[in-house]
């Protein structure tokens, strides 16, 4: 205990104790550390804690401090950006390097315990760095934005450099626009290794890209149609009912108050891949 390193009586270090107990450096910083009047008696605190008590989750965090550690930014750029939630949580998956690959997890290896290819291309160990980077049809999706992006270029060693490249690249602009194409393309290249298809159509693969990007554009669409009065959500409905094929519509009321919300779905295509608006509004009853 710290008590014993103190003299009661004097209240001051037992210095001799203290240097043979200790390295010198610490023993020096241990007696210059100046002592309260008045004993008291000693208590536990865990410095990872605000209140001092230890919990599972703050031990957690010191143990895993290096892996949430956001002094660039990027946890935040990624959390309070406009995406869906879905496709955060799978960017900070790939920055973490928390996804199931080959190249980590041995029990995917199969009997032979050899590392697998890639799902998608066959043609390299499957990694976080060679499916979203290095692989070519990743290589093909970041080549055919507005940005043509040469991410075979790019020198990374783990997921959260890549993620931190696309995201943070103030070369680029529009960053916000590269960060929505970042996380469909993304989430669009990770489906794809789920369902292992052995035939990568690439039309195909860039129709399901502009569909996830229709779909985020249409959620931030209907945050904002949510604040409109009656009358402009109406107004707004009537002009999009003409060009949808069908329309789902649920409504619910309390204390007073009702609200609708419609869903309107478009038939997809192959270059306009399905895409729906949906409004809410709120209107008090009298």
């Amino acid at each position: 205990m710290v008590s014993e390193l103190i003299n009661s009586y004097s209240r001051q270090w037992n210095q001799q104790l203290v240097e043979r107990l200790f390295a010198p450096k610490i023993a020096e910083l241990i007696v210059n550390t100046q002592l309260l009047l008045e004993p008291t008696n000693d208590i536990c605190i865990w410095k990872g804690n605000r209140n001092g008590k230890c919990s599972v989750k703050s031990a957690y965090i010191v143990d895993q401090g290096l892996r949430f550690d956001d002094k660039d930014g990027l946890w935040s750029n990624i959390w309070k950006s406009g995406l869906l939630e879905r496709q955060k949580l799978l960017l900070w998956r790939i920055a973490s390097g928390a996804l199931p690959m080959t190249d980590r997890l041995p029990f995917l290896r199969g009997s032979s315990n050899e590392l697998q290819p890639c799902m998608l291309c066959n043609q390299d160990t499957e990694s976080v760095i060679h499916l979203f980077k290095n692989c070519s049809v990743a290589r093909a999706l970041w080549m055919s934005s507005r940005w043509d992006l040469h991410c075979d270029s790019i020198t990374t060693s783990n997921g959260r450099d890549l993620i931190k490249w696309l995201c943070n690249n103030g070369s680029f602009p529009q960053t916000k626009d590269l960060l929505l194409y970042t996380a469909c393309v993304n989430e669009t290249i990770w489906n794809l290794r789920l369902y292992g298809l052995n035939v990568i159509d690439m039309i195909t693969v860039m129709g399901r890209v502009i569909h996830r990007l229709n779909e985020v554009l249409n959620s931030g669409a209907s945050s904002r149609c949510k604040h409109m009065s009656p009358k402009e959500s109406q107004t707004v409905l009537m002009r999009k009912i003409q060009k949808m094929d069908r329309a789902y519509v649920d409504a619910s009321f309390n204390n007073f108050f009702a609200g609708i919300g419609v869903v309107l779905i478009e038939t997809p295509t192959l270059m306009e891949p399905q895409s729906c608006l949906a409004l809410h509004f709120l209107q008090e009853m009298l």
